[in-house]
């Protein structure tokens, strides 16, 4: 017989070696899903939070790293680090105004652009 639910506060998704790589579970009430590769590095996030929704894509030493944020007000912002410095942050807000900002690799700003509609 096949049950219609499952419910637990934490699943995790093994491979053949029993070696972590998926995890669906709460923290502070809020849903998250998180994908790792064979290393054991989380490359994926996706997570609810209070009043956003993310997503954090990683490369395998987790120094690398694309964010993006879309947020109940209809804002969208998404930045880009390298070596966990900021290298790019951006926003689209609603009615259209869009930001973006550029760093050095010393983590100088170098450009600032605000576009308004």
């Amino acid at each position: 017989m096949t049950e219609d639910v499952v419910r637990a506060r934490r699943f995790e998704l093994v491979d053949q070696q029993d070696q972590l790589r998926a995890i669906l579970t709460t923290e502070d009430g809020l849903p998250g899903l998180y994908f790792r590769d064979a290393s054991g590095t989380t490359r994926v996030r996706v997570s609810v939070m209070p009043d956003s929704v993310g997503l954090i894509l990683s490369d395998n030493t987790d120094m690398v790293n694309i964010g993006l944020i879309v947020s109940d007000d209809s804002e969208v912002g998404f930045t880009a680090r390298d070596r966990g410095q900021l290298r790019v942050m951006g926003a689209l807000q609603p009615g259209g105004n869009i930001t973006l900002a550029l760093w050095d690799t010393e983590g100088n700003l170098t450009h600032d652009l605000t576009q308004e509609q």
